[in-house]
Formats: structure tokens, C-alpha cells, sequence
């Protein structure tokens, strides 16, 4: 039995046999994802049932190179995150109900060591992403 939590991630379309190389034992019906939306550019997909959220999934996306970026909801055993993936980088970090990313303060009222960091780290990985995408949405637009 595992924990389970729903998981959107947008990515380039063009990159989908790479993402299902990546993921072959959690392909269904030749793609992984339950449902998509997106364009002719670029592919947002929902796995409803992403045990532990995916952590081992993302992790191996990203160590092969793929782009991505995305969040789940929470789980069992672990809350709500944002992640990205980019450059073999992967950054994660925690939401609130909202989606935003969030910087954990303690009871001492001070925020965790690294915590802004990692914020931060994350903004600046899913700016580049997120241009990655983007940039060949807009060659596509301007031919």
C-alpha cells in the first residue's frame, strides 16, 4: 500500500518519449499521465494516484535532463509541495493551501536554517524552466 496524493506537471511535448523512457513502469495506456491539457507546445498532465508524490519519479526525470515544474497535494505523510526540475537540478518545496511556497518560522520565531534558501533556489530554477518551455512556444507563435 502506498500513500497517494493527486501531482500536475507541465512540460515540453516534444520531450514525452523521453518522459515515458524515464517512467516505463508507470506508463498507462503508452502515455503516464491519467489526463492532459496544454497546447502544441507544451503538456500539463495530472497523475491522480502519485505514490509518495512522485519523489522517486521527479528524481529520476531530473537526473535524466528532463524540464519540468509542478506540485502535489498533500499526502499521509507529508504536506503539499512545488517542484521543478531543470539542468538535472531538482528544487522542491513546501506550499500552503494556495500553492505559494512557504518558509517554515519555528516556535522560537526564527526560520529554519535554509529554509529561505531553498525558496529562493526554487524561484530561480523555475524561472529557467519555465523560459525553457516557454521559448518554444514562442518560435512556434512567431513563424
Amino acid at each position: 500500500m502506498s500513500d497517494s496524493c493527486s501531482l500536475t506537471m507541465t512540460f515540453k511535448r516534444d520531450e514525452v518519449k523521453k518522459f515515458n523512457e524515464v517512467l516505463k513502469d508507470k506508463i498507462w495506456i503508452k502515455t503516464f499521465w491519467d489526463e492532459e491539457c496544454g497546447d502544441e507546445n507544451e503538456i500539463v498532465a495530472t497523475i491522480y494516484e502519485a505514490s509518495y508524490g512522485w519523489y522517486d519519479e521527479l528524481q529520476k526525470l531530473a537526473k535524466a535532463g528532463l524540464t519540468f515544474y509542478g506540485d502535489h497535494s498533500e499526502g499521509g505523510d507529508y504536506g503539499s509541495c512545488t517542484f521543478v526540475g531543470h539542468g538535472r537540478k531538482y528544487q522542491e518545496v513546501s506550499t500552503n493551501r494556495d500553492g505559494c511556497p512557504v518558509v517554515v518560522i519555528g516556535e522560537d520565531l526564527q526560520i529554519k536554517p535554509n529554509e529561505l534558501d531553498e525558496v529562493k533556489d526554487y524561484w530561480e530554477l523555475y524561472r529557467k524552466a519555465e523560459k525553457y518551455i516557454e521559448k518554444e512556444k514562442e518560435n512556434i507563435t512567431s513563424a
